[in-house]
């Protein structure tokens, strides 16, 4: 198996981020604080990594998750293709207040950063008591800590197997990447069984046979024409929608979403992007809902235009697709 390396960083370490595949930047933590070196890693991160992510450091106790997740959204402003996630591993709170904190930090951020992949930190206590309760209807992703060992390395780990206590709740089997230690060369290190594509498109998830991975809650990547994703859907409805620019660039998807009954319902011409109008906000959205209540898995296939060509302007239609599920 091909293992994703990467670095977390925050104020502690200098400006520069590491030459890795992933590195995940501290921005903000709790009601105020902003990170004195987030800009310069930031901003470095973007040309050393192959991707990058910024973090938020939950403190429930202190202020609402909405107001929380909105000033980190300020600072880090990300775009598609990148991640965000929570760092959820101390609070004053029960936890049942702490775990509807979180998936309200999650909510909020999936709908103000739509393509953006969402992810939560916690360790073994959270992910398996009241807290984590349910959260992978919450956010994209789980990144887990558990250390072997706390001695100093200067090697990689070449497996990814970290330990997980049983009685898991937070609705992931396993996670998507692990810290599995604080001293690799003074740096916490961390291991994901992801490809770049998966990290920069979300979760990893059963997959209908011979198509390629869309994320649930994230960004499509650029289609040609004809090209289909596919993606599980656990229980519900579904909603497409499309980040329209003020672009001249159209694009139409044919989505369709399938019934567990069998058959399904198919939507043929959903158009995203085209000028903006007066009455336009960003970001303009095009949406549709599937009458069926028992979706198991859906698709979209790009029918007509090219996601990754520019206006004039140099502004493209940002494509994306969220599960809105019900009970």
């Amino acid at each position: 198996m091909s293992l994703l390396r990467g670095h977390d960083i925050s104020a502690y370490q200098g400006p520069t981020a590491p030459a890795v595949d992933f590195v995940i930047v501290k921005a903000t933590e709790g009601r105020s604080y902003t990170s004195s070196r987030f800009a310069a890693q930031w901003k470095s991160a973007k040309s050393r990594a192959k991707h990058r992510g910024a973090y938020h450091f939950a403190r429930p106790e202190e202020s609402t998750a909405t107001s929380q997740a909105a000033r980190f959204l300020d600072v880090v402003k990300p775009v598609p293709g990148e991640s965000v996630w929570l760092d959820l591993e101390a609070s004053d709170l029960s936890q049942t207040r702490t775990n509807a904190w979180a998936k309200t930090w999650g909510d909020y951020i999936r709908e103000h950063a739509p393509g953006v992949t969402s992810g939560v930190y916690m360790g073994s206590g959270y992910a398996s008591n009241g807290t984590g309760r349910d959260l992978d209807q919450h956010f994209d992703l789980w990144w887990y800590a558990q250390y072997p060992s706390a001695a100093r390395t200067s090697t990689w780990r070449t497996t990814f197997d970290p330990w997980l206590p049983s009685g898991l709740t937070c609705g992931w089997k396993t996670p998507h990447i692990w810290q599995w230690t604080a001293n690799l060369n003074g740096l916490d290190a961390n291991l994901s069984t992801l490809t770049l594509d998966q990290l920069a498109g979300a979760a990893s998830g059963d997959l209908q046979p011979a198509v390629k991975e869309a994320a649930v809650y994230g960004g499509i990547p650029p289609l040609k024409v004809g090209e289909r994703y596919t993606r599980t859907c656990p229980k519900g409805s579904i909603n497409i929608w499309g980040i329209a620019y003020d672009s001249t660039n159209t694009l139409t998807y044919r989505i369709a979403a399938h019934s567990k009954k069998g058959g399904g319902e198919v939507k043929a011409d959903l158009v995203v992007g085209g000028p903006a109008s007066t009455r336009d906000s960003w970001p303009a959205k095009q949406t549709w809902q599937t009458k069926l209540d028992d979706v198991d898995w859906f698709s979209i296939e790009l029918v007509n235009g090219d996601p990754s060509q520019p206006d004039a302007n140099g502004r493209v239609v940002q494509p994306g697709w969220d599960a809105s599920h019900t009970a």
